[in-house]
């Protein structure tokens, strides 16, 4: 089994950075740090070469913020870091995730492995869920089962296939979905979208 795991982080957040490397040092884990974009920073002739404002507007009724539109473009690049390795499937996280001290032990299991190595685009949120389907849940390594997601949006800790990365590298290229628009890019990319229940990654307050 090949993983990765990549860090959405900004070059001047030097202390977030540090902060994040530190943590996944103390659970064995190691990451690529994939730069961040600061949306506000772009011209408006470069926002037009990287968004589609119009489908924003067409899917939220107005275009994605400079923030948005940053994040947006920021994991486009981390899938697009991990569709440049050898690895089969990535942990993304932004630089504020806290990882519990499983997470180490969860990325290597049987379980993970099976499910996240299929080459149907698979998804699967480590952070909270806001709504899923309890009846079909099914066990998922110790202490957890995977369950269907139905609302969510958090995007700072999941776990994403090849197939997955790619599919949603094109369907947010211009970039018109925010990056935690998890129901539209499953309706889109016909990606299996699950999570974990309870949730192993929080975020610093």
């Amino acid at each position: 089994m090949s993983f990765g795991i990549f860090v959405i982080n900004l070059p001047e957040a030097v202390v977030r950075r540090e902060r994040v490397s530190g943590h996944l040092a103390t659970m064995g884990l190691d990451a690529i740090v994939v730069e961040a974009v600061r949306g506000s920073m772009l011209s408006a002739a470069e926002r037009a070469s990287v968004a589609d404002d119009s489908r924003s507007v067409g899917r939220y009724g107005r275009a994605l913020t400079p923030g948005e539109l940053g994040c947006s473009l920021s994991h486009v690049r981390a899938y697009d870091q991990l569709l440049g390795t050898g690895h089969e499937f990535g942990l993304i996280l932004e630089d504020d995730a806290v990882l519990l001290p499983d997470v180490a032990a969860l990325l290597v299991s049987a379980e993970t492995r099976v499910w996240m190595e299929s080459p149907q685009p698979r998804l699967l949120l480590l952070t909270p869920i806001r709504a899923f389907l309890a009846r079909g849940a099914v066990p998922f390594a110790t202490g957890y089962r995977r369950v269907e997601v139905r609302r969510a949006w958090e995007g700072y800790g999941y776990l994403v296939n090849r197939a997955a990365a790619d599919a949603m590298r094109k369907i947010n290229s211009p970039a018109w979905l925010s990056a935690d628009d998890w129901v539209a890019y499953r309706r889109l990319g016909r990606i299996e979208l699950c999570g974990l229940d309870p949730f192993c990654i929080g975020y610093l307050d």
